[in-house]
């Protein structure tokens, strides 16, 4: 019988030969004499190999402009493995890094320009079998002035069948540095990719192109077709155990770019002097993808004993293929230990495979472990098993978050998280104190929004007593909350009859949801949600006539970056601003008019299947509507416009149904002025950022 590679099977038996150190592996290639020729004028570093004159490995370090390496060459010189500035994300340069909210400031989408200023670029070991470089620059704030002192060190080595990269990134602080949360940014590579292309991006617990975006896994690998060669080109990315965040988050965006995001934990600062220190391997090689050898070269690099490494595949491994019997072998590992990132690295594990779960038997070593964690120096480390033994039920555990959430001294992002697994173990007194936070202004929207996780008989007369006195964002939290529950939707409506809320109010996306969830006596208070598509042909005609080269040319983009942001930011990326629930518009066709306006009239004329709008039911009445970001054996993840990540388990759910609608509502060009219209398409086609309109 012949087993894939990639398969469970394959992946369990060669885990455990492993850890019984029974597997060989082929030896490797004899190591090439390597050398690196220095162009100070062009600032470029190209890597040579012994007998041959054009470059394997390019290093760029101008003076103005981000370091990146481009191109890669395969290991036996046939085709680049890296692309350049490609039309769908014109930011973007081979393999690089660069953070896309430090400080408030977007190094990712900016890799020239007064971001940028290289203070050296140095040689270190410029022959042999192994060398190594360093550019080292500073990342400039608004004013000009240095923020942090960015320092990349280089050692390559490369043989007939494979190219080994090893990355030490350090970056100094010279004043106090945020990197804030975010789904993208920080290493980052690019391969060359076409629609239509043969290729895959997959990870060490087996998730494939979209399926791994946004998981925490120890290495991703990037397969694909190179144009003049008959079999793939390979570049897998090792993260490593010493990196905090361990394993990391990892972007796999739809044209198969990928880097580890450990922004996509939160956000996390690098004080004032102080040094943070990243590193990460990469090796490059051609043909078949084999899993088993990456977790070999992977445990090599990492340090980690065999057996550790097969733990921590286990922990950041889909939920389905890790099960509740695996936790007593994770918990013993904890135990064992005494590793300060790996101890983090597999409790981070846990608690996300057990994310959406409840009643979860803890395995019978836990309870000692925990007292030991209990009085850990730590801090992060006991959190981590407060929170784990409130995943297991523990009632003390729960306390403890509920003496969080109401101490009004402790920091806002660690009351905001204790309330957020509070409401996911459905904890009846958590919702008890929904109103009294409501009086919080960093926490009011966090309250009502936590009435739909639990229904509570008292929501709609809260939220609704205190409408009229909330802003705009609070009001909208509450209009969406209301629309959950059918009980909840009931006194909405009640309140749109009476017009205590006004009809224009309504999102249309609501106004869908209260349709399925009231039928009737939704229409003939609110009257029908008119469909689209009939209208189709007139209405693209109609705006076509609108759209003329004069009207646009006399079209203000900063105005129309304004109507993005209040029609179609909730769900739509664009310059890496915006929500994450449709597709990413900044690598779309924009500049297509036809494109936009089809796309703008009648959003459901083709969806993709990844962003078809998913309804579910849950056995306690909740209804969420929303697209599947991720899904296994025990839980589905939904995005939707109300929160970016909500995980229902599959017990919970009575039903679900896929709507062949999209999310994006139909008519949103109908609601605007002619002027609104033409500015907001004005902006679509725009091929960088404008300032938004004051």
């Amino acid at each position: 019988m012949k087993v894939a590679l990639t398969s469970p099977l394959t992946r369990s038996v060669s885990a455990a030969m492993i850890a019984c150190g029974l597997y060989v592996w082929p030896k490797p290639a004899m190591a090439h004499e390597l050398s690196i020729a220095f162009d100070e004028e062009r600032g470029t570093l190209s890597v040579i190999r012994a007998g041959r004159d054009a470059p394997i490995l390019t290093q760029h370090a101008r003076p103005d402009f981000r370091p990146y390496i481009h191109p890669i060459v395969a290991p036996d010189g046939q085709g680049v493995l890296t692309q350049y500035s490609p039309g769908h994300h014109k930011h973007q340069t081979g393999l690089y890094w660069g953070f896309t909210r430090l400080n408030g400031r977007d190094y990712f989408h900016h890799p020239a320009g007064d971001y940028w200023r290289r203070k050296a670029v140095k040689v270190v070991n410029d022959k042999g079998p192994t060398v190594q470089w360093r550019t080292v620059y500073d990342l400039l704030d608004a004013d000009g002035a240095s923020v942090l002192l960015e320092t990349q060190t280089w050692t390559m080595r490369a043989s007939d069948n494979e190219i080994v990269l090893d990355l030490s990134w350090h970056g100094t602080a010279l004043k106090q540095v945020v990197i804030d949360r975010y789904d993208y940014g920080g290493l980052f590579l690019r391969m060359p990719w076409s629609r239509g292309i043969v290729g895959a991006a997959v990870s060490a617990s087996g998730r494939r192109n979209q399926q791994a975006e946004g998981q925490r896994n120890l290495w991703v690998d990037v397969g694909m077709q190179i144009e003049g060669r008959g079999d793939l080109g390979h570049i897998a990315i090792f993260d490593h155990p010493k990196n905090a965040g361990f394993p990391l988050p990892w972007r796999v965006d739809s044209q198969l770019g990928v880097g580890p995001v450990r922004a996509r934990l939160g956000a996390w600062l690098i004080k004032k002097g102080t040094t943070e220190t990243i590193r990460h391997q990469f090796v490059v090689y051609t043909g078949s993808l084999n899993t088993d050898k990456l977790n070999q070269r992977w445990t090599e690099f990492s340090g980690l004993s065999p057996k550790s490494a097969s733990t921590t595949l286990a922990a950041a491994a889909p939920p389905e293929r890790r099960p509740t019997a695996a936790l007593p072998l994770l918990v013993q590992t904890i135990a064992k230990t005494d590793d300060p990132a790996i101890r983090k690295a597999l409790m981070r594990g846990m608690l996300d495979g057990l994310a959406g779960r409840r009643n979860v038997v803890p395995p019978k070593e836990w309870s000692a472990l925990r007292a030991r964690l209990a009085d850990s120096d730590d801090p992060e480390i006991r959190e981590l098993s407060r929170r784990l033994s409130q995943s297991f039920g523990d009632k003390k555990a729960a306390a403890q978050a509920m003496a969080i959430v109401k101490n009004a001294s402790a920091r806002i992002g660690k009351r905001r998280a204790a309330l957020r697994s509070l409401l996911n173990q459905q904890n009846k007194d958590a919702s008890d104190l929904l109103e009294s936070l409501l009086d919080e202004p960093e926490l009011a929207i966090d309250a009502i929004r936590g009435y739909a996780s639990i229904e509570n008989a008292t929501a709609p007369a809260v939220l609704l007593g205190r409408y009229k006195r909330m802003d705009a964002g609070q009001r909208r939290a509450v209009i969406e909350t209301l629309a959950t529950r059918r009980r909840y939707a009931f006194s909405l409506l009640a309140a749109v009859k009476q017009k205590s809320i006004l009809r224009e109010d309504i999102p249309v996306h609501v106004a869908r949801s209260l349709n399925n969830l009231l039928g009737e006596r939704f229409v003939k208070v609110f009257g029908r949600v008119k469909p689209i598509g009939k209208d189709r042909e007139k209405l693209l005609a109609r705006y076509k006539r609108m759209v003329t080269p004069q009207a646009i040319a006399k079209a203000d983009a900063a105005r129309g970056r304004s109507v993005f942001k209040k029609t179609c930011s909730a769900c739509h990326l664009l310059y890496g601003d915006g929500g994450k629930i449709g597709p990413d518009l900044t690598g779309s066709n924009r500049a297509n008019l036809d494109y936009i306006l089809l796309n703008s009239v009648d959003p459901s004329y083709d969806v993709p299947e990844a962003y078809k709008m998913i309804t579910v039911v849950t056995v306690d009445g909740r209804v969420l509507n929303g697209v599947v970001a991720e899904e296994d054996g025990v839980r589905v993840v939904l995005k939707t416009v109300e929160q970016p990540r909500v995980v229902i388990a599959k017990d919970d759910i009575e039903e679900r149904k896929v709507s062949p609608k999209s999310m994006m509502p139909d008519g949103q060009l109908e609601k605007m002025k002619s002027q609104e219209m033409l500015d907001l398409i004005k902006y679509l086609r725009t091929t960088e950022q404008v300032e938004m309109a004051k």
